[in-house]
């Protein structure tokens, strides 16, 4: 695979030498030397996977900063940094496709014989340098330019109604591409549709800023921007606002071609290498075990109203995300209804101590495995607010949980 991520210049590129995790290396080896020995073709080496994953969160959060304890449960910050972050995790799945890919096809040598483990070692190191220093590198700061823009943008939209208006601006020197110097100086409202594409960062290494201005003087016409923006941004990838689409790698990149219409059905034993669930229940006595559940229904009510802050709906740390979720009235009906009031203890223990964690499109899903039967609590996310919109008790068997067990794995104990 050749990747395109040069800038049209030596300095304009901007690019900050971030640390990569030699535990990366690490996982590359083990994953290189499981390849030889006959992984499967589907299957994401998850270590591997989860090393590089967490890496591209470690530097959105570094770079989107939240007070975690002051923010509000229906932040915008925190839904939109979440969705950046499970955008990497997404991204980081593709990628380690197309790595295992390339190493599949170099274990066979120009005669069609099996190389040796040396040979193919060393042939490995070529794929490792370049996919996880020189291409990963520019990935990194790709995530930490589009957090600090996503988290400027949304600092804007706070600001809206004092300082309705945006100005685009380059870094004001000789190394600015022209193609990005015809941007400079436009000046529209926020909600323009304008900044859904030219939003920067535009380009790999792209150093141009947006500023805010409370002025309505020299406003750009809308089609005179057009006309001057004409193709700056070159490349799909980044026609994007990440502020906005809570989005840093687009589905247009080169990685996700190996995985289009697969992410969201990656499966917990066939993909990521997981236990299943037999082998997970075949010592019980290893497992969690339940706090005491509620004797009656009252008790319930009592702990949950002392846990609510008003009408019946508290709030719930995901430490391990960041994000806080919602256990409302709605979810407090379908507890009582369904029986679940009796171990519903459980609920905070299963989102701040779960045992894997998936995301699909529709629903992120917590699975705890305790002793007797696992707990599932599903949450979805309505704009900034993620919903519990389900606490449940799941029969320990392939048939009901293997349909859970699938999608961006963002966690596993």
């Amino acid at each position: 695979m050749m990747l395109n991520y040069s800038s049209t210049c030596n300095t304009c590129n901007g690019i900050v030498n971030l640390e990569i995790s030699n535990q990366l290396d690490d996982a590359f080896e083990r994953m290189a030397k499981a390849i030889y020995e006959g992984l499967d073709a589907d299957q994401l080496y998850t270590d591997f996977y989860l090393e590089l994953s967490n890496g591209f969160a470690d530097q959105i959060k570094q770079s989107y900063k939240i007070d975690f304890d002051k923010a509000v449960y229906n932040s915008p910050d925190l839904a939109t940094r979440q969705a950046l972050v499970n955008n990497c995790f997404a991204f980081s799945g593709a990628k380690s496709y197309s790595q295992i890919q390339e190493l599949q096809n170099m274990i066979i040598n120009s005669k069609g014989d099996f190389k040796t483990f040396s040979d193919f070692k060393k042939a490995a190191q070529t794929i490792n340098q370049e996919y996880n220093k020189n291409w990963l590198r520019t990935e990194y700061n790709n995530a930490v330019n589009s957090s600090i823009s996503a988290a400027q943008y949304q600092r804007y939209i706070k600001d809206a109604d004092l300082y309705p208006y945006l100005i685009y601006q380059t870094a004001g020197d000789s190394n600015v591409r022209p193609e990005h110097q015809r941007l400079d100086g436009i000046k529209l409202p926020i909600n323009d549709p304008f900044w859904n594409t030219y939003y920067p960062p535009n380009a790999w290494g792209c150093r141009c800023d947006v500023n805010q201005d409370s002025s309505p003087r020299n406003i750009t016409e809308t089609e005179t921007a057009k006309e001057r923006a004409g193709e700056a941004v070159k490349s799909k990838l980044f026609k994007n606002n990440p502020g906005k689409s809570g989005i840093i790698f687009k589905n247009s990149h080169p990685y996700f071609k190996n995985v289009v219409g697969k992410i969201d059905e990656l499966k917990a034993v066939d993909n990521y290498g997981l236990k299943s669930v037999n082998q997970i229940y075949a010592d019980p006595n290893k497992l969690s075990k339940r706090l005491d559940e509620f004797a009656t229904e009252d008790d319930f009510n009592e702990w949950w109203l002392k846990n609510s802050s008003t009408n019946k709906k508290f709030i719930i740390n995901d430490q391990k995300q960041t994000i806080k979720l919602l256990a409302n009235d709605e979810l407090n009906k379908k507890v009582i209804s369904s029986g679940a009031w009796k171990y519903a203890k459980e609920l905070p223990v299963v989102i701040q101590a779960p045992d894997e964690v998936y995301k699909t499109d529709s629903a992120t899903v917590y699975i705890k495995y305790y002793n007797n039967k696992p707990i599932v609590a599903v949450a979805n996310q309505t704009k900034a607010v993620f919903n519990i919109e389900l606490f449940y008790e799941a029969e320990p068997t392939a048939k009901v949980l293997d349909k859970i067990r699938k999608g961006i794995l963002l966690f596993k104990k």
